[in-house]
């Protein structure tokens, strides 16, 4: 290596520094030649090379092990390293320029508006500084011992400022403020590499740690730092250093700034990448609102192959208001099996599943996004395939599910189709085709007999048998009497002992066929079993026979219902017939149903002289989804059973009541239809002489009234009322007066449905928000979904 510099000129010996005509060599490279630099007083020059041999670092930085390193607590802006939170020509970020003011924990007393090479606005002096850090804090493992040292604020189970260190003295399980602010750092800090992970078991010991303030390109970047409310922000993730996969956790978010996709999808920063960019929502506001955010970045490092965890300080995001939610339109839609494939045919009966996606740039607002999804005809499906998209996603993470129709006889072509309510329809075609073949049920009439007497068993499919179906032959099996293990019944062609087997077929344009079994005398009550079964049907059916001794008292032959399906809260009757009239004195069925949707009473008497009788069951209103219920009758020893099913219904109410509603005396509406007796006044009070209809008083009304909110249901929800007064969490009570005659508008938190019972009912539906007038102490009740 050598270098050479000539013969200077006497006139430039008045400049404090000056080189002329200078040469420089690495080996026999030449890397600088013929260079005049003259550097007067107060000015700064760099002679930066190409990557190799001649490359020089910026301003204040270092060297270290072949990289240019800043000094702590300052950041890489153009050629020189600056410390963002005091820099005026860099406040808060690089090229954000405090004209004439000062720049004070990284904001402006004075601010304009420039943009970086990207065309990226940086904005100053729009929001509130982040809050100043917490002077103290608490930081403890996941088993409650708190740590020793100095530790990154955001990287522990603690309460610390995110991005700033403390010194923390340890101590026993349940000692608080355990760590005390030491300093607060330009970007973020870091954990190290020797430090107790926080889920280490180390029983009682102390956790120890050994955290540095991070020196490089900020962790976390917005595009902006104030936005209208509504509109969609960039937030870039940024690690420099060498590591396999990094996962980026976001913090801070809020019901303004929601959690990425309900944090269901990871962020990661690819190994050999540096940062990852994702599209955030933002809440439509109705004043300034400042949401402070920071990220947590987990990685394993490179070097020392040890985790470590980069918590950056916190950027605060101004939201101001005037905006509006945004409605992106779908830009993909599709109709799937389980699997996800899409399908072009479905079976009637059997279930597809619908997703969509949209774009990456227009991600689900706050609130989410539904699609709606229909069908063309209508009774192709008999279940909304409609599904929504949590805000941030870009896709559904629970698919919509469509149900075919199970009553086909033929193909129906079919479309589906899905809108946000903006842009395009988008569809896809399917075809649903009849329902696999299948045997449904098994009945015997009479449902019992006296020994000798014979009975007609009915094998009944799903459907009628087309010609196409490649067989409706169905296998009929008789058992054995029970206890006595003998044949006690079997029917033409039904060959074996003491079980026997025979079969029929059903014939084209049927869905049933019986045969006539044929009963001997017994001397004591015997049970068979009439199974029917097919290699064409994925299931079975079956009906147990009582076969009862002469003289016996006349058996149950059935339980029946009318209709067989309800919408909840509707009655079904039912009938219990007997094989024979009923002695002097009457039957006595006993009654009794399974599940909880369906009530009956304890019995029911069948008259003497009659075969028959019929009875009332009830049922409530049910959400969601369809249930059963198994009504159960028994009698002379013989048991009959029908399944009644209890629907949903999008119109189904549930009724309120005097209480809910605060009303004390006259009729009211139940809100389903009917009518409430709320009762009567004692006198001298009159109903609504205080002024509130319904209400008995003898004074005007007063001037506000107390209502009281319950939330129940999801963790992490509340419910807030508009106008402002009520703020209620998930698995607590509030309460606010609200002058009466006030229409009050509860709503949940993230745009989420909820079951509203009291003094204001949804019906059982699950619905957004819901509205009472507050005219007395009222009640209302929120399950949040």
């Amino acid at each position: 290596m050598k270098s050479e510099v000539q013969s200077l000129d006497p006139s430039k010996l008045s400049r404090l520094l000056f080189v002329q005509d200078v040469y420089k060599w690495y080996a026999e490279k030449l890397v600088l030649e013929n260079l005049d630099l003259a550097v007067t007083e107060g000015t700064f020059c760099s002679v930066v090379g190409p990557s190799g041999c001649g490359n020089a670092c910026a301003s204040r930085a270092q060297c270290v092990n072949g990289q240019c390193k800043c000094p702590q607590n300052t950041t890489i802006c153009g050629n020189t390293c600056v410390d963002l939170n005091s820099d005026a020509n860099n406040c808060g970020g690089c090229r954000v320029v405090c004209p004439g003011g000062t720049c004070s924990a990284g904001y402006c007393s004075k601010c304009v508006v420039t943009f970086d090479d990207a065309g990226i606005a940086n904005v100053c002096g729009l929001g509130t500084p982040p809050p100043a850090p917490l002077p103290l804090c608490t930081a403890t493992n996941v088993s409650g011992n708190p740590y020793s040292g100095t530790l990154c604020g955001g990287a522990f189970i603690d309460n610390c400022s995110p991005g700033a260190l403390y010194t923390c003295t340890g101590g026993a399980r349940g000692t608080i403020n355990n760590c005390t602010l030491a300093q607060t750092c330009s970007t973020g800090c870091l954990t190290g590499v020797n430090d107790t992970p926080v889920t280490a078991n180390i029983g009682f010991a102390t956790p120890v740690a050994n955290d540095v303030c991070f020196a490089d390109t900020a962790p976390l970047t917005l595009s902006t730092n104030a936005t209208t409310g509504g509109n969609y922000v960039t937030l870039t993730a940024t690690l420099t250093q060498p590591h396999g996969s990094a996962f980026v956790n976001f913090e801070g978010a809020t019901l303004d700034v929601p959690p990425l996709c309900g944090n269901l999808i990871p962020l990661t920063i690819a190994a050999g990448a540096t940062s990852v960019s994702w599209v955030q929502p933002t809440n439509v506001v109705t004043t300034p609102t400042t949401v402070p955010l920071n990220v947590l970045i987990s990685y394993i490092e490179v070097a020392s192959g040890r985790l470590r965890n980069l918590v950056s300080v916190s950027s605060p995001l101004t939201l101001n208001p005037g905006g509006t939610l945004p409605a992106p339109p779908l830009v993909s839609f599709g109709v799937t099996d389980l699997a996800g494939t899409l399908i072009s045919t479905i079976t009637g009966g059997t279930n597809a599943f619908t997703s969509g996606t949209l774009s990456p740039a227009t991600p689900a607002p706050v609130g989410g996004t539904r699609v709606t999804v229909t069908s063309n005809p209508a009774s192709a499906f008999v279940s909304d395939g409609s599904f929504v998209i949590l805000p941030g996603c870009t896709t559904n993470s629970d698919v919509g599910v469509l149900t075919a129709t199970s009553g086909l006889l033929s193909n129906l072509p079919a479309t589906v189709s899905a809108t946000t309510g903006a842009g395009a329809t988008l569809t896809q075609n399917v075809i649903v085709t009849p329902p696999a073949l299948q045997i449904q049920s098994v009945t015997l009439a009479p449902g019992a007999v006296i020994g000798g007497g014979s009975l007609t068993a009915t094998v009944t499919l799903n459907r009628v048998v087309l010609a196409r179906d490649a067989s409706s032959t169905v296998s009929v099996r008789v058992s054995e009497g029970s206890p006595s293990n003998v044949q006690v019944a079997t029917f033409a062609g039904c060959t074996g002992t003491p079980a026997c087997s025979g079969s029929f077929t059903v014939p084209i344009g049927a869905n049933s066929a019986s045969v006539t079994i044929s009963t001997s005398a017994v001397s004591a009550q015997q049970f068979v079993t009439v199974s029917a079964s097919a290699a064409w049907s994925n299931g079975s059916a079956s009906a147990q026979l009582p076969i009862n001794p002469a003289g016996a008292p006349p058996p149950l032959s059935s339980v029946t219902l009318n209709p067989t399906s309800v919408v909840g809260g509707n009655p079904s009757t039912g009938t219990v017939t007997l094989t024979a009239a009923a002695a002097a004195g009457g039957a006595v069925v006993t009654l009794a149903s399974t599940g909880a949707v369906a009530s009956v009473p304890a019995s029911v008497t069948v008259p003497a002289g009659a075969t028959s009788a019929t009875f009332t069951i009830t049922t409530p209103v049910v959400m969601g989804f369809a249930a059963q219920s198994d009504i159960i009758a028994t009698f002379g020893g013989v048991g009959r059973s029908a399944t009644l099913t209890v629907t949903p219904s999008t119109t189904a109410c549930m009724p309120t009541t005097c209480a809910a509603q605060g009303k004390t005396c006259g009729a009211i509406s139940d809100g389903c239809g009917g009518t409430l007796t709320c009762g009567a006044c004692t006198a001298p009070q009159t109903c609504g002489g205080g002024g509130i209809a319904n209400v008995c008083g003898l004074n005007a009304a007063p001037a506000s009234a107390v209502l009281t909110v319950t939330a129940t249901g999801r963790a992490g929800e509340l419910i807030s009322s508009s106008p402002a007064g009520l703020n209620v969490n998930v698995g607590t009570s509030g309460s606010a007066s609200f002058t009466t005659g006030t229409s009050v508008t509860l709503t949940v938190s993230n745009g989420r449905d909820a079951i509203w019972s009291g003094g204001c009912s949804s019906g059982g539906a699950k619905v957004k928000s819901c509205t009472v007038t507050i005219n007395a102490a009222t009640s209302v009740t929120a399950n949040v979904q």
